[in-house]
């Protein structure tokens, strides 16, 4: 099977384009992460940060918030919360977000 994936094109291309101190950010689904993260190892990217993004403090996360660059460094895994509550955002999410929004 010598079909090429799309991740595997992306994350090629990102390595020859991204400059010796520029970082790649990407949000993607848990499985795709996983792909991506092996391929960024291929492509001789390293992983600088790892969020892993919840809905609710006690839910397990549904995306992943990776940061790649050529340096070798100890990658940093956070969390990032969406909700305090049901229906309520974290204080995290509302500042990330504030400045993209007329009111909050």
């Amino acid at each position: 099977h010598s079909e090429v994936s799309f991740f595997e094109i992306l994350v090629r291309d990102i390595s020859k384009s991204l400059s010796r101190y520029g970082l790649c950010w990407l949000i993607l689904p848990l499985q795709t992460a996983a792909e991506v993260k092996e391929l960024s190892s291929i492509n001789k990217l390293k992983l600088h940060r790892n969020i892993f993004v919840k809905s609710f403090n006690n839910s397990e996360p549904h995306r992943e918030i990776l940061c790649f660059g050529f340096d070798d460094r100890l990658a940093l895994a956070e969390e990032f919360v969406i909700y305090k509550n049901r229906n309520v955002y974290s204080e995290e999410y509302i500042k990330l977000l504030q400045p993209y929004f007329i009111a909050f």
